[in-house]
C-alpha cells in the first residue's frame, strides 16, 4: 500500500486487450467515449451503463477531474442528517418547546428503537397527549416523519457540469492474493469478495466524458422583480413609543398617527434615529390606503394572476427602508425574517440582490424584467451600477429594466415639500408640517431634488425656474441676490442651504422657507452625479414611462405679499394699514403626473436600447372612476398590459393611453385659486365639489403648500362658485387666474383682505375673471355685508343710518360742525321711517342726504376732514341713497 502510482497518464491501469466491453448511458442515452454531453441544467443524477462483464462480476466508480487529481464521487443516496432535521423543524413547529421536543425523539431514534418512553405514560401506560394540539405525541411525531420525508431530497447526488471518468474494475470471485494495486483499488471503489490466493488477472476499463450546461433560448416570459417608490412600503419597530402596552412590534409606515410617523425622522446626516425595519411578504408592499384609494394593489393582484395563469414562472416584490441613502438600501439583507440596515454587509447580501438571484433559475427566459416606479428607479440603478462596477456576471441576467414616474434628474415637488411643506393625500395622512420635518433631513427627500440634468441635461424642456423671485421689499432681497429664478444647481444649492444666511423659523411657521443642512445637499450632488452615468450594458433595454396631463409643480415663486395690522372704524373690510410679508405661489405644469415632470421621467434619450413612452393621463382620468396620477400610476391597465408585453418579448403592442409619441396636450383653459390666509378654501361646480377631502370634478386638483390652498378646476366647468370660511382673525390674499394650457390669460388678486373666525367669503366665477366680486359675510349668518372688487375696494350692501352717525361722530370736528351734519342725517333717518306712509318723504330723505354730501364736501374743501374720512362717509350715504 505505499507504493507510488508511477504512470500517472494511466493511474486505472486500463485493459487494453480485449475492447472496452460497456456503454455509458446518461439520461437513457447512450454516449461516446470522450463526448460531451449538454444537459438544460448543466447536471444529471441518472448515470448508469450497460455491458455484461468478460470474467464473474463488474464493479463500478465515478471519479472527477479536478485539476491534474482525481475525485471519487460517491453515488449513494443522501441520508437525512440531524441539522436537516432542526432545519425542518424550524417551520414545521410554531414554539421552541415544541421543537425541542420531537427533535430529542428524533435523535433519540438514530440510536434506538424503542420509543415508548416518549409516546406512553410509563404508569397508566395510555397515550401521552401533545398539549399544543390535542393529539398524541406518537401520532404527531410520525406526522413530522411523514412531513419531513415530503420536503427532504433524498436521491443520488447529481453529476454538476465537469469532466468525469467512470470506472468499470473486472475480477472473478476465487480465492487468490491480492496485490498491493488491489488494496489502492478496493480503497476507492469498496467491493464484496473474498480474497484469493491465485486469480485470473483483473481487468479495468474506463470511460471519459464532459457535462456542459446547455444555453437555452429564451421560451417564455422573463420573471419580474418589482421596487415600489417612496412610502410604498411598510416599514415596522419593536417599541414601547407611541403605545402603552409594552414593547410590542408597531406598525410605523403606513400610519395616520403623528407619533408613529415622526419615528420615521432620521439625523441631518440620513441616519435613521430609530430602528425601523420591512419584511418580504407582499403585504409589506402597500396595496390600499384606507381600503379605498388604490396604490400598487391592481398590480400586485395582476402580477398573481399572471403568475397562476403561467404566463410568467415567477415574481417578487422588493419591500425597503425608502428613508435610507440608495447605497444603505442595498445594505439591507434579510436577518431572522427582517429586512434590515446592515452597514457591514455588501449589495450581494442585500435582500435585493439575492431576490434577483432566486428569480434567474426558474424564470422562463433565464432572465429578470425589473419594474421600478418612482425611487425604486433610483434604487434599481444604483442596483446596476454596482454590478457594473463589480463586473457581475448577473448583470447579464437582467433583459428589461422598466422605469415608471422615476425622477431621473428631480422634481420641483421636493424642493416645494422641503421648503414650506405639502400635505399628503389632503392632509389625512400626513399635514405639511409634518412632512416638511421628516424631509428636511430624509435622504429620500434629496433624492428627488432637481440635479443638473435637471436645468441642462440632454433634451432637458424644463423651461420654467424651479424657484422665482418677483420684485418686492421682501422678495426683491433674494432677487437681488439670485436674479429673477434659480436655473441651475448652485444657486439652487445654494438657496436651500445654511449658505443662504437665512435664518431657519419655527417647525410650525410655513410662512417661512425652511433651511436644509449642507450634509445631505452634498450627498444630492454625488448620488444625482452617478445617476447620470448611468448607462444600459449590451444585453438590457430601458423602457422609461412618464405621466402627463396632470398639473405638476413646476415653478415655486416668491413675492412681497401684505397683511392688514388696521382696519376702519367704520368698515371691518377696509383695511388702513398695510405691512409687508413674505408671501408664495406654485406654478404648476401640465407636462407630468402631478410630482414629476415628463422631461425627468424621460431623461435618458432614445437609442437602441432605451425608449420612451407617455401615459396620457389626462383622458384616462376622464374616463376612469378613480383617477391616477404618480403615486398609483401602476393602477393603469395600459402600463400593467406594457410590462408583461415587455417581459413576455412580445412586439406587437397596441395601447389607448400609452403612446411612443410625445402627446400634444390641449390648450385647455383652467382656473386656478391660490389662498393665503387662515380661511379654508373649496369650490362647488355643477359636477360636484373640489376641497382637500373632496374632489369630484373630473380634471381637478386640490393641494395644500405650507399655508397655501391651491385648487385648480377645468375652465369647462359650469357654475363655478368659489367657497372661504375664516378660521383665524386675520387677513388674506386670493390670486385668482385664468390658463390657457400653459399661457396666463387674466390674473386678478385680492390683497390682505381683513378675515374673522365666522366671515364667509363667496364668489361666483364667470368667463371673465377680471368682473369677479368677493361676496363678504362677516357673521357667517347668512347676510351679505358687502363686495370687493380686485382692486380692494369695498362695496357696503348692508348699511343703515347707524352706520353713518357712528362714521360722523367718529370725526374730529368741532361740535358745531358735527351738530349740523348730524342733523341732516337724523332728519332724513326719520322720513325714511315715513316712507312707507307718504311718497313725499321719499323726496324729502333725498334732499337731507344730498345737502349731507354737500357738507362733507364743504368740510373737505375747508380741511375739516380728511378725504378718506369723508370718502367712507360719502360711500355710506351712496349705499343709504341707492336703497330709495
Amino acid at each position: 500500500e505505499n507504493d507510488v502510482i508511477e504512470d500517472c497518464s494511466d493511474p486505472f491501469g486500463v485493459t487494453i486487450d480485449p475492447p472496452n466491453p460497456y456503454t455509458v448511458q446518461i439520461n437513457g442515452e447512450d454516449i461516446i467515449p470522450g463526448a460531451t454531453v449538454s444537459l438544460p441544467e448543466g447536471r444529471t443524477n441518472n448515470v448508469s451503463y450497460t455491458g455484461e462483464p468478460k470474467l464473474s462480476r463488474v464493479d463500478t466508480g465515478i471519479f472527477k477531474h479536478v485539476g491534474n487529481n482525481y475525485e471519487y464521487v460517491s453515488r449513494e443516496a443522501v441520508e437525512p442528517t440531524e441539522a436537516d432535521y432542526r432545519v425542518f423543524a424550524e417551520t414545521h413547529f410554531s414554539t421552541q418547546a415544541e421543537r425541542d421536543l420531537y427533535l430529542e425523539i428524533t435523535i433519540y431514534n438514530f440510536e434506538n428503537t424503542n420509543l415508548d418512553q416518549y409516546f406512553f405514560d410509563s404508569v397508566t401506560g395510555e397515550d401521552i397527549i401533545d398539549q399544543a394540539t390535542g393529539e398524541t405525541v406518537q401520532s404527531r411525531y410520525y406526522n413530522f416523519l411523514t412531513a419531513f420525508d415530503d420536503t427532504f431530497d433524498g436521491s443520488i447526488p447529481y453529476l454538476e457540469a465537469g469532466t468525469y471518468t467512470m470506472l468499470f474494475y473486472e475480477y472473478y470471485l476465487e480465492v487468490t492474493q491480492r496485490t498491493i494495486w488491489d488494496s489502492v483499488r478496493e480503497f476507492l471503489i469498496p467491493t464484496a469478495y473474498a480474497q484469493c490466493v491465485q486469480c485470473i488477472p483483473a481487468r479495468f476499463y474506463t470511460i471519459t466524458f464532459t457535462i456542459t450546461e446547455t444555453p437555452l433560448e429564451p421560451t417564455g416570459a422573463s420573471s419580474i422583480l418589482f421596487l415600489p417608490g417612496i412610502m410604498g412600503s411598510r416599514l415596522y419597530e419593536e417599541s414601547d413609543a407611541c403605545d402603552d402596552e409594552g414593547i410590542i412590534e408597531q406598525e410605523r409606515w403606513f400610519s395616520t398617527n403623528e407619533c408613529d410617523q415622526l419615528r420615521l425622522k432620521t439625523d441631518f446626516t440620513g441616519q435613521p434615529l430609530h430602528s425601523l425595519y420591512t419584511t418580504p411578504a407582499t403585504s409589506s408592499v402597500i396595496d390600499n390606503i384606507f381600503s379605498i384609494s388604490p396604490l400598487y394593489g391592481d398590480f400586485l393582484d395582476r402580477l398573481a394572476e399572471e403568475k397562476e395563469n403561467e404566463v410568467i414562472a415567477d415574481y417578487r416584490v422588493i419591500p425597503y427602508d425608502w428613508r435610507l441613502t440608495l447605497n444603505d438600501i442595498l445594505k439591507t439583507r434579510m436577518v431572522n425574517g427582517k429586512i434590515v440596515f446592515d452597514s457591514l454587509s455588501t449589495y450581494q447580501q442585500s435582500y435585493l440582490y439575492t431576490s434577483l438571484q432566486q428569480l434567474v433559475p426558474t424564470s422562463d427566459s433565464g432572465k429578470v424584467t425589473i419594474v421600478a416606479h418612482s425611487n425604486g428607479g433610483l434604487v434599481a440603478k444604483s442596483l446596476l451600477l454596482e454590478m457594473r462596477a463589480n463586473n457581475d456576471p448577473l448583470l447579464d441576467k437582467i433583459d428589461n429594466l422598466i422605469l415608471v414616474a422615476v425622477p431621473q434628474t428631480g422634481t420641483t415637488d421636493a424642493v416645494v415639500g422641503m421648503l414650506q411643506g405639502t400635505e399628503i393625500t389632503g392632509g389625512i395622512v400626513i399635514d405639511e408640517v409634518v412632512s416638511r420635518d421628516i424631509l428636511n433631513t430624509a435622504p429620500f427627500g434629496h433624492h428627488l431634488l432637481p440635479s443638473a440634468g435637471y436645468f441642462s441635461g440632454p433634451g432637458s424642456t424644463v423651461e420654467t425656474p424651479v424657484l422665482q423671485f418677483l420684485p418686492g421689499g421682501v422678495s426683491g432681497i433674494w432677487r437681488s441676490e439670485y436674479g429673477e429664478g434659480i436655473t441651475n444647481l448652485d444657486n439652487l444649492h445654494r438657496f436651500l442651504s445654511k449658505d443662504s444666511n437665512r435664518y431657519n423659523p419655527e417647525r410650525d411657521d410655513l410662512s417661512q422657507p425652511e433651511v436644509i443642512d449642507n450634509f445631505l445637499l452634498d450627498y444630492y450632488k454625488v448620488i444625482h452625479a452617478g445617476q447620470a452615468s448611468f448607462v444600459p450594458p449590451p444585453t438590457m433595454k430601458v423602457s422609461q414611462v412618464a405621466g402627463t396631463g396632470i398639473s405638476t409643480p413646476a415653478t415655486l415663486t416668491y413675492f412681497t405679499d401684505k397683511e392688514c395690522i388696521n382696519r376702519s372704524i367704520f368698515s371691518f373690510f377696509t383695511c388702513t394699514e398695510y405691512r409687508d410679508k413674505l408671501g408664495y405661489s406654485v406654478r404648476m405644469a401640465p407636462e407630468g403626473d402631478g410630482t414629476v415632470v415628463v422631461p425627468s421621467a424621460l431623461a435618458m434619450q432614445d437609442s437602441d436600447r432605451v425608449e420612451r413612452f407617455w401615459v396620457d393621463l389626462l383622458n384616462y382620468n376622464n374616463n376612469a372612476f378613480s383617477p391616477r396620477v404618480h403615486r398609483n400610476i401602476l393602477e393603469v391597465p395600459d402600463i400593467q398590459n406594457f410590462i408583461l408585453n415587455t417581459a413576455e418579448g412580445a412586439t406587437t403592442r397596441t395601447y389607448t393611453y400609452l403612446n411612443e409619441e410625445e402627446i400634444q396636450l390641449e390648450t385647455a383653459e383652467r382656473l386656478v385659486f391660490q389662498l393665503h390666509s387662515p380661511l379654508d378654501m373649496w369650490v362647488t361646480t355643477n359636477n360636484g365639489e373640489v376641497s382637500s377631502t373632496t374632489i369630484e370634478v373630473p380634471g381637478a386638483v386640490y393641494r395644500r403648500v405650507g399655508e397655501v390652498q391651491y385648487i385648480e378646476v377645468p375652465g369647462t366647468e359650469a357654475e363655478v362658485e368659489l367657497h372661504m370660511v375664516g378660521q383665524a382673525t386675520g387677513s388674506f390674499t386670493l390670486e385668482a387666474e385664468q390658463w390657457r394650457g400653459n399661457v396666463l390669460e387674466e390674473k386678478v388678486d385680492y390683497v390682505a383682505i381683513p378675515t374673522s373666525t365666522s366671515t364667509v367669503v363667496t364668489a361666483d366665477i364667470t368667463n371673465d375673471i377680471t368682473q369677479t366680486l368677493l361676496k363678504l359675510d362677516l357673521e357667517g349668518d347668512g347676510k351679505v355685508e358687502g363686495e370687493m372688487t380686485q382692486d380692494e375696494v369695498f362695496i357696503a350692501t348692508v348699511i343703515s343710518y347707524k352706520d353713518l352717525i357712528l362714521a360722523v361722530n367718529s370725526l374730529n370736528l368741532s361740535r358745531v360742525r358735527k351738530q349740523a351734519l348730524l342733523t341732516l342725517i337724523k332728519s332724513a333717518e326719520y322720513y325714511s321711517t315715513k316712507v312707507p306712509l307718504r311718497k313725499s318723504h321719499l323726496i324729502l330723505e333725498e334732499v337731507l342726504l344730498k345737502t349731507s354730501e354737500e357738507l362733507v364736501r364743504l368740510y373737505v374743501k375747508k380741511r375739516y376732514v380728511t378725504v378718506s374720512e369723508a370718502e367712507v362717509i360719502l360711500e355710506i350715504i351712496k349705499v343709504l341713497k341707492n336703497k330709495q
